[in-house]
C-alpha cells in the first residue's frame, strides 16, 4: 500500500483541490459582482485573474511532478538497500519507468552514479549535508517564484485602487468646476450635480473591485504555496532519513 510519506502528499493535494473548489465556488455564488468587477476595469481585472491561474497551476504542477521523485527515491531504496531485501529476479516484475527527478536532482545522480561504479555506497555525513542543501535551494527557488507572483497580484489591485482614485478626483473636480449657482439655474444645477456623482462612484467601485480580486488571489495563492512546500518537504525529509540512515550504516562498516 501507499507509504506514510505518499499519504501526506496525497493529503497535500486534496487540501489544494479543496482550496480551489471553495475559491470558484465563492465566485459562483457573487457571481454578480465578480462579473460587475471585472467589466469595471477589464484588462486589470483579468490579467490578476490569469497570473494567479499561471501560479496555481505551477504550484499544482510542483506538486504532482513529485510522484515522479517518490518513484525515483523508492527505486533508488530497493537498489541501494540490503542484498536480502533486493528481488532475486529483477525481471520478475515490469520494470518501473521514470524521468530524472528534478527535486532530489544532483544529489539523486550522484548516488545512482556512485551504485553503478560500486556495489556499496560510502557516503560522509558532510555529503548528506552537501546533498540536502541543493535540495533547500531548490525548494526555497519554487516558494519565491509563488510568492512572487502572489506580491504581483496584490500591487496590481493597489494600481487598481489609485486608478479608481484617480478617476474619481478627476469626476469630482470636473463636476464642481461646471456648477452654476446663479439664481434661476441653481435647482437646475443641483439636479445635474446628483446626475454627475455617478462618475466619480463608479470610479471608486472600479478600484475597490481591482483590490479585492488582488487580496483575494493572493490569499489564495498564499494557502497553496503553504501546502506546496509542506508536500516539497515532506519528501525531502524522507530523502534526509535516508541517507542519514546511509551515512550511518557506512561509518559502522568502515570502524568493523
Amino acid at each position: 500500500g501507499p507509504s506514510a510519506m505518499e499519504k501526506k502528499l496525497r493529503a497535500e493535494l486534496i487540501k489544494m483541490t479543496v482550496i480551489m473548489a471553495v475559491l470558484i465556488g465563492l465566485g459562483i455564488y457573487a457571481h454578480e459582482f465578480v462579473i460587475d468587477g471585472i467589466k469595471a476595469k477589464m484588462a486589470l481585472n483579468l490579467s490578476i485573474f490569469a497570473i494567479f491561474a499561471v501560479a496555481a497551476g505551477i504550484a499544482f504542477r510542483n506538486v504532482l511532478s513529485l510522484r515522479n521523485e517518490v518513484i525515483a527515491l523508492h527505486a533508488l531504496q530497493v537498489d541501494y538497500g540490503e542484498r536480502a531485501k533486493r528481488p532475486r529476479d529483477p525481471y520478475a516484475r515490469p520494470a518501473i519507468v521514470f524521468r530524472e527527478p528534478e527535486l532530489l536532482g544532483q544529489g539523486y545522480r550522484l548516488i545512482a552514479e556512485e551504485l553503478g561504479k560500486q556495489d556499496h555506497l560510502e557516503i560522509g555525513a558532510d555529503t548528506v549535508q552537501t546533498l540536502l542543501h541543493d535540495v533547500d535551494q531548490r525548494i526555497n527557488d519554487r516558494k519565491s517564484t509563488i510568492l512572487y507572483f502572489s506580491g504581483l497580484m496584490v500591487f496590481l489591485g493597489l494600481l487598481g485602487a489609485f486608478m479608481g482614485l484617480m478617476k474619481t478626483v478627476h469626476s469630482v473636480s470636473d463636476l464642481i468646476g461646471a456648477m452654476d449657482l446663479s439664481g434661476s439655474a441653481g435647482a437646475d444645477s443641483f439636479g445635474r450635480m446628483i446626475e454627475g456623482m455617478k462618475a466619480p462612484l463608479n470610479g471608486m467601485s472600479v478600484g475597490f473591485s481591482s483590490s479585492l480580486f488582488g487580496l483575494m488571489t493572493s490569499m489564495v495563492l498564499g494557502a497553496l504555496e503553504r501546502c506546496m512546500t509542506s508536500a516539497m518537504k515532506t519528501l525531502r525529509n524522507e530523502f534526509e532519513h535516508w541517507l542519514s540512515n546511509l551515512a550511518q550504516l557506512e561509518s559502522g562498516q568502515g570502524e568493523a
